[in-house]
């Protein structure tokens, strides 16, 4: 119709541009809805005095997961006393404490019906992608790397995404390990988020990942750079193909009997994984300490892995649909980086030391962050229950499809300036005349 036509023409803002909230509402508003403060206690329950108040948890949340320092923040929030945010960072906001949370306001927001709009074929994509941050101390978890810290060690904080752009979990490694490695345990400690396929980028897998994520049942799709350099393995020969004039060819053969005589010990592995007996990066680490000659089952899984490696890169290359959904994906998942940058307003990098400490960190900022992804989802639901017409609700709704949820120019992470009369005054009442006065430093 017209009405749609000119609709669909006309700017529509999905955000106030005339206002903004700030964020000490959006967790108290998202707290609301789904109760999420509740899920943080105490981390022992011996000598356990007065919870805090719902104030000094969201205080400390900003605190913590903005990077700034007890001291430096105390200074700066009013109504909230040093002592009171010390006892709330200390001893509540921690990583398990946080991933209750976070699980709490997901499972909110995944039963509004908005969420539905940005699932893929009624699959729910994952991604993860690693973030790197300078540590100034003394850190075991850190390592140098030029590249990213210059001189300073740095560590990765690997965030995982999915396509509502939900924030299921983060976990701090050191910024000189392969991401790989640790891929396979974020996806299986999603709690609340179950993913269809997970994708990384080049840097997310090994042919060894491969290999065990499809034994455990994740579909991996990761974007590799440089596909057409990439080898692919058969278990025929290469003038087995030729002949029938394929136009991608193999450039080796699998190994199968390798991959036989260790069978057993590679779903023993598995299984372990599997049952939570062991993690999935400390396999990879210990398998990847041996050379190939010393380990078989290294080898044997690195064969298998061959396979799977070679099948999605011949998926890959023959399905756009999936490239585009693969670099979607990844889009949000950089979105998400943007907002880690944008919230660590205290300290660019992670001034504290251990890995305990860091995750601490990261899962505070993982709070905030799916908190206003669902204040988000909560203000963009009420625009289209107060849209006047079918036909704008209509193009709203287009519009939501074409954007996305993470989004914070609306919201006031920074604070607020006080241009009042009191906030202007000399508070140090400075010697103005004896400023220039030689007789200061005799």
């Amino acid at each position: 119709t017209a009405d749609m036509v000119e609709l669909e023409e006309a700017k529509i803002d999905l955000f106030p541009e005339d206002e903004r909230v700030s964020l000490c509402e959006v967790l108290s508003t998202v707290n609301r809805v789904t109760g999420f403060l509740s899920e943080f206690v105490h981390r022992s329950n011996v000598h356990v005095k007065q919870r805090p108040e719902d104030r000094a948890l969201v205080a400390g949340l900003i605190g913590k997961g903005c990077h700034f320092s007890q001291h430096q923040f105390s200074k700066i929030s009013k109504q909230i006393k040093n002592s009171t945010l010390v006892t709330a960072q200390n001893n509540y906001l921690t990583s398990e404490s946080c991933n209750q949370a976070c699980n709490a306001i997901m499972q909110y927001v995944e039963k509004m019906a908005l969420t539905s709009i940005y699932l893929v074929d009624n699959e729910i994509h994952t991604s993860s992608d690693g973030m790197k941050y300078t540590v100034p101390k003394d850190s075991l978890n850190a390592r140098n790397s030029f590249r990213y810290g210059g001189r300073e060690p740095v560590v990765s904080a690997y965030a995982f995404s999915d396509s509502r752009n939900l924030f299921p979990h983060v976990e701090v490694i050191s910024g000189s390990e392969r991401e790989a490695h640790y891929m396979i345990d974020g996806v299986l400690k999603n709690e609340v988020v179950k993913s269809d396929m997970h994708v990384t980028d080049t840097h997310g897998y090994t042919e060894m990942v491969f290999g065990a994520a499809h034994l455990l049942n994740i579909s991996f799709a990761p974007r590799i750079k440089n596909v057409h350099r990439s080898k692919i393995y058969s278990f025929k020969g290469k003038k087995a193909y030729s002949s029938k004039s394929f136009p991608v060819l193999p450039d080796g053969r699998i190994r199968r009997p390798l991959i036989e005589k260790e069978w057993k010990q590679i779903l023993r592995v598995i299984v372990s994984i599997k049952l939570g007996y062991t993690t999935a990066s400390q396999i990879f680490k210990r398998l990847n300490s041996y050379t190939e000659d010393n380990n078989p089952l290294y080898v044997a899984l690195k064969e298998y892995g061959r396979i799977i490696k070679s099948l999605h890169i011949l998926r890959y290359i023959d399905n756009l649909e999936l490239r585009q959904a693969i670099h979607k994906q990844l889009n949000k998942g950089e979105s998400g980086n943007k907002l880690d940058r944008a919230l660590a307003i205290g300290h660019t990098g992670l001034s504290l030391a251990t890995r305990e400490e860091q995750e601490e960190v990261e899962n505070c900022k993982r709070v905030i962050k799916n908190a206003i992804v669902c204040w988000n989802y909560m203000y963009l639901t009420q625009r289209l229950i107060d849209a006047p017409s079918d036909a704008e609700r209509r193009a709203i709704l287009e519009k939501i499809g074409a954007s996305s949820t993470v989004s914070w120019e609306h919201i006031v992470i920074h604070g607020e300036f006080d241009f009042s009369d009191n906030s202007l005054q000399d508070t140090h009442h400075f010697s103005y005349e004896k400023m220039h006065d030689p007789n200061v430093i005799k």
